[in-house]
């Protein structure tokens, strides 16, 4: 019996989120002057923030925090390993992150290629453990749902987290 279905994975399978991410991390050390509140090396706070942001979204998985409450410790846990105390500078780069980094257009290379190919031959689907109003900018931004693949069905079915349905969102 020949396959009619594809799925595919968002982030970290045809869209690039370390690089996206990465990017983003790189503009909000230019843009909130990170380097005058003490996080002189760009790369380091790259380090930094991907260690914090991992080990929240383990405690985040295990049902020990809440989206929320993560969304506000990644930035600031991330500061505080440079010596930064400024909840407030914190709060203003996870608002940016949030707005800028799904706005990212980057796939991994050949993903918009092979969404073109298999288009043709199978209804391809998407799904993703993130939360639907982040992903569906994601697919826009980064061409995905362009008419080019009228067949992709962006099925944004989020996992639920069994004690609190939440989606999960790695951003």
């Amino acid at each position: 019996m020949p396959y009619e279905h594809l799925f595919f994975d968002l982030d970290h399978t045809l869209w690039d989120f370390r690089t996206n991410s990465q990017q983003t991390l790189r503009e909000l050390h230019a843009e909130l002057d990170l380097q005058a509140h003490g996080v002189e090396d760009v790369d380091a706070l790259i380090a930094v923030y991907e260690e914090v942001n991992k080990g929240l979204w383990r405690r985040y998985e295990a049902g020990h925090l809440s989206k929320d409450v993560l969304r506000i410790l990644r930035f600031r846990n991330t500061l505080l390993q440079f010596g930064v105390r400024n909840d407030a500078l914190a709060s203003r780069m996870g608002d940016a992150y949030l707005e800028q980094c799904p706005r990212k257009p980057g796939l991994f290379p050949g993903a918009a290629e092979v969404l073109a190919e298999l288009g043709s031959r199978y209804h391809l689907h998407i799904i993703t453990n993130g939360f639907h109003s982040v992903q569906q900018v994601k697919l826009l931004t980064s061409g995905i749902f362009q008419a080019r693949w009228p067949d992709l069905r962006a099925g944004l079915e989020a996992f639920r987290r069994s004690r609190r349905h939440e989606p999960h969102d790695r951003r």
